[in-house]
């Protein structure tokens, strides 16, 4: 769920259809209490599910490339099954077509959907296909375990919160690129996210919660803020990005912060677990870093340890509020806080 939603009238008219539609009474999650729908079969055995689209990306020609369109489709869905810690049963796609998407169009959409389900190891259920006045692709997935899944609740005071995976900072720089530079570095072709569902599912039983990070580092931590009833403090030092993304970062004089704030993701997931058990098992972890660590509940529901004074500042996330999303004017607006 986008943490805009707390604040916009789609999240209170979803909340609604939630609260007077019938509900299976197996299902252990509440809403936005988890990034799948988690519903207990029977004593150790979990069902998860998740649908996701890309639709405004392609009408914005944020991603160009149909490639790009069908590896996001996948990836999205799969970041979602990630978070809950269990192992695909298979995905459902429907594509939605606009009239002047032709075959060829399609043909690079399906072939890219296809690499992706097997890299990741998803298998194709089945689907859809139809016609509209603009492309639309949306794809469900479906995981299980023999474990209770994770989902975004039970963290305290003094937990710590690890990310997986090297491909830190991409989205966010594409973002930026479209944005500010018209796409001329040309990020695209290296946004691939790889969410790691396996590395998840494997050591599952030492981890507390979890929230993928679709929608940004940030708002991802300002949602397990509000669910959990406490604030988290980010070491930006701490923060790998590739060197690719630091010269770019470098060249435009971008804050660190801008990657932990932008709502465009990297797909990776926030796990969240006990200090003292992250102590004895990181070595055992494939490559990841620890980004922030859990503390009592503040005015400030994220903060940054490195900063000094951050009176006044204005998060990118705040000033989208207040521009009612106009991205651009958020991104110069924030931009001109710094000295």
């Amino acid at each position: 769920m986008d943490q805009k939603f707390f604040q916009k009238s789609e999240y209170q008219g979803l909340r609604k259809l939630y609260q007077h539609s019938p509900r299976n009474s197996q299902q252990l999650n509440g809403f936005n209490g988890s990034d799948t729908e988690i519903v207990k079969i029977k004593k150790n055995l979990f069902l998860t599910g998740s649908t996701d689209s890309i639709a405004i990306e392609i009408h914005s020609k944020l991603y160009t490339n149909p490639e790009t369109w069908g590896y996001l489709a996948v990836a999205n869905s799969v970041s979602d099954l990630a978070a809950s810690g269990t192992k695909p049963i298979g995905m459902l796609i429907s594509a939605q077509w606009a009239q002047h998407h032709s075959g060829k169009v399609k043909d690079k959409v399906y072939k890219s959907t296809s690499n992706a389900l097997n890299k990741f190891g998803v298998p194709l259920l089945g689907g859809d296909s139809g016609s509209s006045y603009a492309t639309m692709l949306t794809t469900t997935i479906l995981g299980e375990s023999n474990l209770k899944p994770l989902n975004r609740i039970g963290i305290s005071p003094g937990d710590v919160v690890i990310l997986f995976g090297r491909g830190l900072g991409y989205g966010p720089a594409l973002a930026f690129d479209y944005l500010k530079n018209s796409s001329r570095k040309n990020f695209e072709p290296l946004f691939r996210p790889r969410p790691d569902w396996q590395t998840i599912y494997t050591f599952r039983k030492y981890f507390k919660s979890s929230i993928d990070t679709s929608d940004g580092i940030y708002n991802s931590l300002v949602t397990l803020s509000e669910l959990n009833e406490v604030s988290f403090v980010v070491a930006l030092r701490n923060l790998k990005l590739s060197k690719e993304i630091i010269s770019f970062k470098n060249e435009f004089e971008i804050p660190t912060q801008y990657f932990i704030e932008s709502d465009l993701g990297d797909l990776q997931t926030c796990i969240v677990l006990d200090r003292s058990v992250y102590q004895k098992i990181k070595s055992k972890l494939p490559f990841h870093q620890m980004i922030a660590c859990a503390e009592k509940k503040s005015v400030t529901p994220v903060r940054y340890a490195d900063s000094v004074n951050q009176r006044g500042y204005n998060t990118l996330p705040d000033i989208l509020e207040q521009t009612r999303f106009d991205y651009l004017k958020s991104l110069n607006r924030w931009l001109r806080q710094r000295p």
